[in-house]
């Protein structure tokens, strides 16, 4: 995560959908910008994590997102991981208190009750 991080700015773009979509099973991952300098781990990783991160965010298009608070629990505390969101969503609240991704999914749970 740390040369993820270092490498946050990479030109290499990476769509990690190699399993498809289930709205669009036809749907694959791809690589661009590949070079010789930025074919590292750093830049591999950083490249995943914004394409997944993206992925997340075009999967919330439509969605209200009138909250200002994000649940980041587990791999989602990695401030890699939260700059990439922050350039998708913009600025929000990160509740970050060591828990796993289950008690993340009580808390939204919670929060979407009527």
């Amino acid at each position: 995560m740390k040369l993820a991080y270092e490498k946050r700015d990479t030109d290499l773009i990476v769509s990690p959908v190699f399993f498809g979509e289930r709205h669009d099973t036809r749907t694959f991952g791809s690589f661009k910008n590949v070079t010789s300098e930025n074919f590292t781990v750093g830049d591999i990783s950083a490249a995943v994590l914004r394409g997944v991160v993206q992925n997340l965010c075009d999967m919330m298009q439509g969605v209200d997102a009138s909250s200002d608070t994000l649940y980041a629990v587990g791999i989602a505390e990695r401030r890699v991981l939260q700059y990439f969101l922050r350039e998708c969503l913009g600025d929000f609240e990160i509740f970050d208190k060591e828990v796993t991704a289950a008690y993340g999914a009580i808390l939204f749970d919670f929060g979407n009750q009527t």
